[in-house]
């Protein structure tokens, strides 16, 4: 397998430079994110694979260039950072934007659940003050009948009596017989006393 570095570093760079291309032509992926995610993973994939391409070349040539090996081994270093760092900030924006989805998805299902509650639900007193001013109408109506059924009960009983009096007169005239017969019993003693003066 460690025969041949230099043929299969080469192998790696060429699948990683067509890779990259063919994001750019038939770009497959529809959302923006993950298509800079991938073409992120692939650059730094082609810059890991053209520092190891150069360490190949030079140790089939056999140069003995310690500064420029040093110089590609920070490089690498510095990839690799670069490369942790920032799928960890992938990771963190995917996990925001599931949570975020998330949050609308029960939001839009609570939304539905309180219309169709509110639905249901429409003629309960306070979700619909129009039932408040019918009811308070239908009260004052049913107030304003029993207030007439009163009076109507009211003017039915004076009549009856008014009727019960007009029906039976001498209960009137033995009311007032006793004054009568004092006038009379007057008027009877009346010459006795023009006797008496006299």
């Amino acid at each position: 397998m460690f025969e041949y570095p230099l043929s299969q570093i080469l192998i790696n760079t060429i699948l990683n430079c067509l890779m990259i291309a063919y994001l750019f032509i038939k770009k497959p992926f529809q959302n923006k994110f993950d298509f800079f995610q991938q073409l992120f993973f692939e650059f730094t994939g082609l810059v890991v694979n053209i520092s190891v391409l150069v360490n190949a070349i030079l140790d089939a040539g056999k140069y003995q260039t310690i500064q420029a090996r040093n110089n590609i081994g920070k490089l690498v270093i510095v990839m690799n950072m670069i490369f942790n760092f920032v799928t960890a900030l992938f990771m963190f924006y995917a996990l925001g934007q599931m949570l975020y989805e998330f949050y609308q998805d029960r939001k839009q299902k609570q939304a539905t659940k309180l219309s169709s509650f509110g639905v249901k639900h429409r003629s309960h007193p306070c979700l619909d003050t129009s039932q408040i001013s019918l009811k308070k109408d239908q009260s004052m109506l049913q107030e304003s009948t029993t207030n007439n059924q009163n009076l109507e009960i009211i003017s039915f009983q004076q009549e009856s009596f008014d009727s019960s009096l007009s029906t039976h007169p001498r209960r009137r005239i033995k009311r007032n017989r006793p004054f009568r017969n004092s006038y009379q019993q007057t008027q009877a003693f009346s010459p006795s006393l023009e006797s008496i003066k006299s």
